[in-house]
């Protein structure tokens, strides 16, 4: 019996032979069953509360999750960023709450480069898996 995890890859690979498409295809997917709830910040300006989504977003950012930061006041995401045509690092995206302002990149780590969508993916569910203390 396939895992799940199994059978998005085995229809991701029927669809793509780039390894950048299927992982973003797959992060896709791991984004639509997560359903993360948007990171709001309200910025006091002129007087009005402005509700802003701060998740990090980009065309190379593939994947990005809520995760618990060094400390309560810590707004953390781990990404899964595309740096170059099939090269992956892991980021942590972070700032304390109360500074205004957009988050910053504070740590990467390398994915070498060649390695398969289900072992990029399977680095990146491990850090995750630390960083949520499980």
């Amino acid at each position: 019996m396939a895992t799940l995890f199994e059978s998005i890859l085995d229809e991701v690979k029927t669809k793509s032979s780039d390894i950048c498409t299927q992982v973003k295809m797959i992060c896709d997917k791991i984004k639509e069953e997560e359903n993360p709830e948007p990171v709001v910040m309200f910025v006091n300006k002129e007087g009005e509360n402005q509700g802003i989504d701060i998740t990090p977003t980009g065309p190379n950012i593939f994947l990005a999750l809520p995760v618990p930061g060094l400390t309560t006041r810590d707004i953390t995401f781990l990404c899964l960023e595309r740096e170059l045509k099939e090269s992956f690092i892991i980021s942590i995206w972070t700032k304390p709450d109360y500074m205004i302002g957009p988050l910053r990149r504070v740590v990467t780590h390398q994915i070498p480069d060649g390695e398969l969508p289900k072992n990029i993916l399977k680095e990146y569910a491990l850090k995750f898996k630390v960083m949520k203390g499980e």
